[in-house]
């Protein structure tokens, strides 16, 4: 098996060694921070009378990056963690508070990345999200306003591989690279070791193509879980998602569809969701979302609804409504006022 942690060893000391060589080049970095909280009243139908009204940290997090840059080669390297977690720990559901922590190279050759840091299957469907991180994600009641059931994807993307803090949009034991652009198009192929000496040891990995150019964004990305940090259902996962995306100055459209093979004779699940916005003025744009899910654990439709109004480039605040109806969970509705504030403080040696 690859030991990961012997290339995480080796990565370490090349960048040292790489440091030292390039002591005269400017080394950049930020120290910075993404703060979000909303206060939000539900009604999700459920034994628990409503409404019911909360105050909700939507998944704040803080960070500190670094890279320096010699002869067309860039070293980088990233720590990120949430500043608080709502819901307690679950058993059998750790909430892993260290969100990112990667280092990586860049060349012509492409960008090589190791760490714990998110997916390119995860990225490919948070570009679209217009409620990412907000009390409107989730598919119904105060278990999915921000906490690790919800926190992070919107009704119509698939939990396990898009919530941020639950699931395999982050994922340790992370060896990625995508390549440099030809004529728009990308592509990115990753590993996850598996770690554990059980019996039936597996690894996972991902493979991506994705274009990007005149306003427009479209690809394919492809994940196999077979438990290595992946969905603890204990059963084998392969998800594929089609995406495309179209913007503007003012405005801008998405929509993403996935579709989740599961073994163990349990049905496959599909996920669709379709967004987009309207830039009303420079700083104030409407949002909707309409999501739909077939076979899964959410199964139902949402339709969510917000507007964002930015009152320092930095500053945003919001006032968004969703409602979900389900066959398996009861319907859900929620009203959310929230505001996220955006920090970086850059240094340079």
């Amino acid at each position: 098996m690859p030991d990961i942690r012997r290339h995480a060893a080796l990565l370490a000391v090349m960048t040292l060694a790489w440091s030292g060589v390039a002591a005269a080049v400017e080394t950049k970095g930020a120290l910075y921070g993404d703060l979000r909280l909303s206060f939000d009243a539900t009604d999700d139908a459920s034994a628990t009378p409503g409404p019911t009204y909360s105050v909700t940290d939507n998944n704040s997090a803080w960070g500190v990056k670094a890279s320096t840059v010699k002869g067309g080669v860039t070293v980088f390297g990233g720590y990120e963690r949430f500043i608080s977690e709502d819901d307690p720990a679950v058993p059998g559901f750790p909430v892993e508070l260290t969100r990112q922590a990667y280092l990586g190279i860049t060349s012509f050759c492409g960008t090589i990345k190791l760490g714990r840091h998110s997916t390119a299957y995860a990225d490919a469907g948070r570009k679209l999200d217009l409620f990412y991180n907000t009390a409107a994600s989730g598919s119904g009641g105060l278990a999915d306003a921000g906490s690790i059931f919800g926190g992070g994807n919107s009704h119509g993307s698939s939990t396990a591989f898009n919530a941020d803090t639950l699931g395999s949009a982050y994922v340790a034991n992370h060896l990625s690279y995508q390549s440099p652009a030809y004529w728009g198009v990308t592509g990115n192929a990753a590993f996850f070791a598996h770690e554990t000496n059980d019996s039936d040891q597996d690894h996972d990995y991902g493979v991506g193509v994705e274009y990007a150019g005149n306003g427009v964004t479209a690809g394919v990305q492809y994940l196999d879980a077979n438990g290595a940090n992946g969905p603890t259902w204990g059963i084998d996962v392969t998800a594929t998602r089609l995406y495309a995306g179209f913007a503007r100055e003012r405005f801008g459209v998405g929509a993403s569809y996935e579709m989740l093979g599961l073994s163990a004779g349990a049905d496959d699940a599909s996920f669709l969701m379709l967004s987009g916005w309207y830039g009303l003025r420079d700083d104030t744009r409407v949002a909707a979302s309409f999501g739909l899910e077939d076979a899964s654990v959410s199964d139902g439709s949402s339709v969510r609804i917000g507007l964002f109004h930015d009152v320092l480039d930095s500053f945003t605040v919001w006032a968004a409504a969703r409602h979900f109806g389900g066959t398996l969970l009861p319907d859900a509705d929620v009203i959310t006022f929230g505001a996220s504030y955006k920090f970086s403080l850059g240094f340079s040696s």
